[in-house]
């Protein structure tokens, strides 16, 4: 890692060495700013740094495969031996299971309850679309909402985020404009790459992002702030104020389509009531929900 001065908060930020050269957000204040490169003499000495960690620090596989081999031996001739000493009986060893009882209540191997099953978060019955609003299917990023009126989109792009790692995400986004300066409404995605599990620190990093470009980008203020939910999850929404408008953003993390999307919706504006934009956050779920 290469420790550099974000140029918005000042704070000292650890950049992965692949992200030299390219734009990333930075942890603390949310800043987007392009990570300076380093010298050819510097990326010699980190490799050869990185090698001599590798073998002093690499397990003994072989010790590991003998151990392994040793155990399976052991307990494979206890099974042949208890299998040979026991008793024969004319009662069928083999038991039916209990096709009553509830799925919730499924006892393990041992006769345990299955305690640690993960299960996802109850979503809501999907609201019925308001009069005059049609229900958009976003298949890009296997999401679904109600507009007022067909959005336009989706705006592609590309960010680099700066989480302690290299992460590069697909950004899409969505907008519906009411006319006459009424305000609108918008829906931001962040594709992350498949397969990404986000630690609760990287987690971080994207929740700031929000209140980042309200406040700084947006030069607004927060006028509110609860937890509620999007998509089925949990999620945080912000009341805030901005060249004298006011607006309401909600975001969160959304599973769909086997990908972990980053969703922000705001909706705002002289002409969207507060029923309106609720009626919009909570259409939001995956395509097929």
């Amino acid at each position: 890692m290469r420790v550099i001065t974000c140029p918005g908060c000042d704070e000292r930020v650890e950049v992965d060495p692949d992200l030299r050269g390219r734009r990333v957000v930075c942890p603390e204040c949310g800043e987007s700013f392009l990570a300076p490169g380093g010298s050819p003499r510097d990326d010699a000495a980190r490799t050869r740094s990185r090698r001599r960690r590798t073998v002093s620090t690499g397990p003994n596989w072989g010790l590991i495969a003998a151990a392994a081999v040793g155990v399976a031996a052991v307990i494979i001739g206890g099974v042949v031996a208890y299998k040979a000493t026991r008793p024969k009986t004319e009662t069928a060893d083999r038991v039916e299971p209990d096709r009553t009882q509830p799925a919730h209540e499924a006892k393990s191997g041992f006769g345990l309850p299955l305690t640690n099953i993960p299960t996802e978060p109850a979503l809501p019955a999907e609201p019925p679309v308001p009069a005059g609003w049609v229900r958009i299917a976003a298949e890009e990023v296997d999401l679904s909402a109600h507009w007022p009126a067909k959005p336009s989109g989706p705006a592609e792009s590309q960010s680099d985020m700066g989480v302690g790692r290299a992460l590069r995400v697909e950004n899409r986004g969505y907008a519906c404009e009411l006319a006459g300066e009424g305000g609108g409404y918008e829906l931001d995605v962040m594709i992350l790459p498949p397969g990404t599990s986000l630690s609760e620190d990287e987690k971080a990093v994207f929740l700031r992002l929000s209140r980042h470009q309200i406040v700084k980008l947006g030069k607004g203020r927060i006028t509110a702030e609860r937890q509620t939910t999007l998509g089925g999850a949990p999620a945080t929404e912000y009341e805030f104020v901005a060249e004298d408008r006011s607006a309401v953003c909600r975001f969160g993390f959304v599973r769909s389509g086997g990908k972990l999307l980053f969703v922000r919706a705001i909706a705002g504006g002289p002409r969207v009531s507060a029923a309106d934009a609720q009626a919009f956050f909570n259409s939001i779920r995956p395509a097929g929900k």
